[in-house]
């Protein structure tokens, strides 16, 4: 390659010359699908045979005047990982100029990189605005948080991480010993002074969501207004509180057997009360001693107005515990949102 920046590597003319061309990793040429990178400036280029380019220069997104680049921006250096660039929509251009008998020139198959139609990218700025982009949705973040920060972004029709023992997604600063007061600070020195959030967004929408209510007859109730990015539970935390709401469902479900047995045998003793003459309004047996009998004792009642005096508190403590932000105990995490 010519330490000229802008000269590029130059492709394959002929296919390698034996009978594997194509196969088993050798060279094939597929001629003008195979489109020339519109270099920007000085950035220094390296392109394979095959859709793929290594782009070392300015922060860029598009064409030479866009990103912190174009700007005249300072401190945003790049690199770019390209395959398949002009991706699928290049492809269609060129064969429609051979369906026209048309042969494609240089100017046709020069092409800027582009975050919307390139096959795949890795792509890593000092300084740009990744989520615009990438055209991401903002999530739980304030509005243009990445604008003028370092940023990788990765981008294909599938995506993978994978770690064979683990994977772990952070984010927040470094764990530092002797890291000063603020410890670790973000690529333009400020400080990093609060823990970064998670958003797993599904859809690349954030926005809020409605939907009809129904009641028990299935007609409409009026609307819900939900945000449609919400934080994930904290299994431990949610579990904690489930457990709590079942012996609170237990306790309550003990007090009404306990009240439902003391009053069936009421209805029972005064079922068998009979008249002693056949006067209706005559003297009747004395249902006394078999209410004596059957009562429940005043320590039973205690027990039970206790037992419902408990449970409301409990459930207020709770509440409280588990239901808001504050506490530790917070069945939700304060940091971790998806859609």
């Amino acid at each position: 390659m010519s330490n000229d920046p802008k000269v590029r590597d130059p492709i394959i003319s002929a296919e390698d010359a034996n009978e594997f061309a194509g196969l088993y990793g050798h060279h094939f040429n597929e001629g003008p699908f195979i489109p020339l990178y519109n270099p920007a400036g000085n950035e220094h280029i390296r392109q394979g045979n095959n859709n793929s380019f290594l782009v070392m220069g300015r922060d860029r997104d598009g064409t030479g005047i866009d990103g912190m680049g174009g700007q005249g921006g300072t401190s945003c250096g790049m690199i770019d990982l390209i395959v398949g660039l002009g991706g699928h929509d290049y492809k269609e251009k060129i064969k429609k100029m051979k369906q026209k008998g048309e042969d494609p020139d240089v100017s046709d198959r020069e092409i800027d990189p582009s975050f919307i139609h390139d096959t795949a990218r890795i792509y890593l700025t000092e300084k740009g605005h990744i989520d615009s982009y990438f055209g991401l949705a903002q999530g739980s973040e304030v509005a243009k948080a990445s604008k003028f920060k370092s940023a990788v972004g990765i981008k294909a029709d599938h995506t993978r991480i994978i770690g064979r023992e683990h994977v772990k997604i952070v984010a927040g600063k470094m764990l530092l010993q002797d890291g000063g007061t603020y410890g670790e600070r973000n690529s333009g020195g400020g400080k990093l002074e609060y823990s970064g959030k998670i958003d797993l967004i599904a859809g690349n929408h954030t926005g809020n969501e409605g939907g009809k209510l129904f009641n028990i007859f299935g007609s409409s109730a009026g609307n819900a207004t939900k945000a449609k990015l919400q934080p994930i539970p904290k299994g431990n935390n949610l579990k904690a509180v489930l457990v709590l709401l079942m012996d609170a469902l237990t306790t309550l479900s003990n007090m009404a057997v306990n009240n439902t047995k003391w009053l069936q045998q009421f209805i029972n003793m005064f079922q068998s009360h009979i008249h002693e003459s056949n006067v209706p309004f005559g003297p009747t047996t004395p249902p006394v001693a078999t209410a004596i009998a059957i009562m429940p004792t005043w320590i039973d009642c205690w027990k039970n107005w206790m037992d419902g005096l408990i449970l409301n508190f409990n459930i207020a403590v709770n509440r409280i515990v588990y239901l808001t932000p504050s506490f530790s105990t917070y069945i939700n995490s304060r940091f971790v949102n998806t859609t």
